[in-house]
């Protein structure tokens, strides 16, 4: 569901930047792999570090300046990276690489948690790493907006919330279709002589449509 080789190619390109550290944390399916390939390069500004329990997970997130999300264009309309939610409740910026107009990319476009690059554009990936290195954009600010994202709309509370509120919709709406509209007769008052020219109208205008959320989960954490 992810792309990290293209991260280990930026990492080579900045291999000469002291400064700047790339971290794959987790034991992915694709970790093999992208050891196999740091080995052979030499590559030296990338470290891979094992699976971090729960316990230890506010210090792992915590510890990053900038956390790279990813997402491979095949899954788009699919998956949304569960990752990116810690992520935000860690209070830590993030450099999206995936495509335009997805979930994620218009979400951090759009709260301003961090940057946005599609996906295999390498120069463009490394200018954005560059940038946040060299306090050309407010990371601390995007930190902020971020953990403040995740406690308004994103707690358990909050979507505990509203998934409840979304099941009780469901429930409601299956009982009308199933059970059908209540026809019981209501009592009607003494007939009021109404004038024929006037029509009451009631027209049923409630929404069909069910919203749809997206999740995944698993990967490795950069």
């Amino acid at each position: 569901t992810q792309e990290l080789g293209q991260f280990i190619d930026v990492a080579k390109q900045l291999e000469d930047r002291k400064d700047i550290v790339f971290a794959f944390v987790g034991d992915g399916a694709s970790r093999p792999n992208l050891e196999r390939i740091v080995a052979d390069a030499a590559i030296t500004n990338v470290s891979f570090l094992p699976y971090q329990p729960r316990s230890e997970l506010a210090v792992s997130l915590s510890a990053a300046d900038l956390h790279l999300v990813s997402m491979h264009p095949k899954i788009c309309g699919c998956l949304v990276p569960s990752k990116l939610y810690g992520i935000m409740a860690s209070g830590s910026p993030v450099l999206a690489v995936v495509p335009e107009k997805t979930d994620v990319w218009n979400l951090v476009k759009a709260e301003k948690i961090g940057l946005a690059v599609r996906p295999g554009e390498i120069p463009n990936i490394r200018n954005a790493i560059e940038c946040c290195a060299a306090g050309d954009v407010d990371m601390r600010a995007m930190g902020e907006r971020a953990r403040q994202l995740a406690e308004n709309r994103y707690s358990l509370t909050v979507s505990g919330r509203m998934f409840s509120n979304l099941l009780e919709e469901f429930v409601s709406r299956r009982d009308m279709r199933v059970n059908g509209p209540d026809l019981t007769p209501v009592p009607k008052p003494h007939a009021i002589s109404q004038p024929r020219s006037k029509r009451v109208l009631y027209v049923d205008s409630r929404d069909e449509s069910l919203p749809v959320h997206e999740t995944t989960q698993g990967g490795n954490e950069i």
